[in-house]
């Protein structure tokens, strides 16, 4: 298991690390692979979840059409079309618009021929509702790779904004397990649960730890990046540490809400020896739209 788990972890860091510092357009063309594999995974995990609480979907259409979204928005956004072909923008709205189109009629449609089917009717509409479940935070953390790639445009060495995004969230998680794990072994009687109800492995001790270090690493990120909005003080680094902690900690507490309500142990297995995709990145649900809100905030408001 240790193994197979550090393998994954390099593979992952690599591909990470590939979708920042790798020269364009290797660096989108990484980042569109990831994001769509990961899109495709997460959505049949949830969809697999949610089966267990009665919820049937059209599983492999809802992953494929989630990732057909995502490969449009990449190609179109990032302009992934080669430079030399006049017609790039043209073929891209028509892709998107064909999605457009396909989305709002097939809808009504698939309803209409649907021959009174209750069954497939609710199929459908837990299918449209897992698309959007899934879909908002990935459109979040694509919004942040996008404004992390403008800055980069303008003279910067890499896409310094993800950078601090994804980091933030991960570092505070992995500070909050390597304390609480510490903690509960040296402690007399082991420490204190928060919720051991949802999660019996998370502890105050743990989160105290994972928040010092999610603090502190902001804070090293404001002397690493100081052109960075979100960590442009040090007030503002500490203020954006300790929201993209708890972000974290609430998605990753919502995951585990959502597999105890449906009596799943682990949401899948699709990377060797972590777990499922939705255990990966259960916490970014939460951190992408708080990140992004405190970037807007400074635009507006600092």
């Amino acid at each position: 298991m240790f193994i197979k788990r550090l393998f994954s972890t390099i593979v992952l860091l690599a591909l990470f690390g590939a979708a920042i510092f790798a020269p364009d357009p290797l660096n989108k063309i990484v980042f569109l692979l990831l994001s769509s594999l990961l899109t495709f995974g997460l959505v049949r995990e949830i969809c697999y979840i949610v089966k267990h609480l009665g919820m049937e979907t059209f599983e492999n259409i809802t992953a494929w059409f989630c990732t057909l979204l995502i490969l449009l928005i990449n190609v179109t956004f990032l302009e992934l079309l080669p430079a030399y072909s006049h017609y790039k923008r043209t073929i891209s709205n028509i892709l998107s618009y064909i999605l457009l189109y396909g989305v709002a009629l097939g809808g009504p449609l698939f309803i209409l021929f649907s021959r009174n089917s209750g069954e497939k009717i609710k199929k459908l509409f837990n299918s449209m509702g897992i698309a959007v479940f899934t879909l908002l935070p990935i459109l979040f953390i694509f919004g942040i790779y996008f404004i992390g790639y403008g800055w980069s445009l303008r003279g910067r060495i890499f896409n310094y904004y993800f950078l601090i995004f994804v980091l933030l969230t991960k570092i505070g998680d992995i500070g909050a397990y390597v304390v609480g794990t510490v903690s509960n072994k040296l402690m007399k009687g082991g420490n204190h649960k928060m919720v051991p109800s949802i999660s019996p492995g998370k502890s105050w001790e743990g989160a105290a730890g994972g928040l010092i270090i999610t603090i502190l690493l902001a804070i090293g990120f404001h002397y690493l990046f100081p052109q960075a909005k979100v960590v442009g003080s040090i007030p503002i680094a500490i203020i954006t540490g300790i929201l993209m902690f708890f972000g974290s900690m609430a998605g990753d507490l919502m995951e585990s809400v959502l597999k105890r309500a449906a009596g799943v142990k682990d949401s899948g297995t699709t990377i060797p020896g972590i777990g499922g995709v939705f255990d990966l990145v259960d916490s970014l649900f939460v951190t992408a739209p708080v990140a992004s809100l405190i970037f807007l905030f400074l635009i507006f408001f600092h």
